[in-house]
């Protein structure tokens, strides 16, 4: 029996849909997109089925073209495809409503992902969208423009300290009580809590976990008001938040 992996919200599929393909021999295997080590399964995979659209924060989230430039960058041997419940007449989409009479005819003539320029939309919010957000947006929208403010002023007020020598209470009070951080660190940490809930299903979630880990550990320096100055140095929140905006950088370059 020929296998595909598969990707849905909760991993957990109706019977009826499992019988259909093993009628049609083949096996559907749940792929993990939460490993702490990425996405080895799919070196061994040769075809993808993303059951579409994910479930996600009490949304339905279209997440099939990110998907689709995730498998083109990394993976392009891989045949993607997808199903759902709306109708299309996409080679590559499966309608669970009028399932073909012969799937290997369907994965015989599906297209590469190189060979289309986008999957067949599958009804929820349209997630790239609030990737730009997320990178682009202006106002009350954008997290890496508040991350970036933060950032500048932590490296500043830590150069200060460590290469200048200046005394902490005038770094605290010149440049961080000035420039009202913990009020950008406050906007920063509640657009991330924001956004986070609707990238669960995307392939880079797990780099989103470790910003949210590296965010955690810092966290208590501005919750003390940026106050401690060995908080400063001891929790190296310059790096770590450099770190923070590497990782969100690498996706954006190829997402956003």
């Amino acid at each position: 029996m020929k296998q595909i992996s598969y990707i849905a919200t909760n991993q957990l599929l109706p019977q009826a849909i499992s019988t259909w393909f093993e009628a049609q021999n083949y096996s559907l295997k749940p792929l993990s997109i939460h490993s702490e080590k990425g996405h080895p399964q799919l070196s061994n995979t040769n075809i993808l089925l993303l059951f579409v659209p994910f479930f996600h924060n009490n949304v339905y989230i279209s997440i099939e073209n990110v998907w689709k430039k995730y498998v083109a960058l990394h993976y392009p041997n891989i045949l993607l495809l997808t199903a759902g419940y709306i109708k299309h007449t996409h080679a590559n989409y499966l309608d669970l409503l009028q399932l073909p009479e012969s799937l290997e005819y369907f994965i015989k003539h599906a297209k590469s992902v190189s060979e289309f320029d986008s999957m067949p939309f599958s009804g929820g919010l349209i997630i790239e969208n609030k990737l730009q957000k997320f990178y682009e947006g202006h106002g009350d929208e954008s997290l890496t423009d508040e991350l970036g403010k933060v950032y500048r002023m932590v490296t500043i007020a830590t150069d200060e300290v460590k290469i200048h020598h200046s005394p902490y209470i005038e770094v605290l009070e010149n440049i961080f009580q000035a420039n009202h951080i913990v009020d950008k660190w406050s906007v920063l940490i509640n657009r991330w809590h924001n956004y986070l809930p609707f990238f669960k299903g995307l392939p880079f979630f797990e780099t989103f976990k470790e910003v949210d880990a590296i965010l955690k550990q810092i966290a208590p320096f501005f919750e003390q008001e940026c106050k401690i100055e060995s908080h400063l140095i001891g929790f190296n929140v310059k790096e770590k938040l450099h770190i923070v905006k590497q990782k969100l950088e690498i996706i954006g370059r190829q997402y956003a």
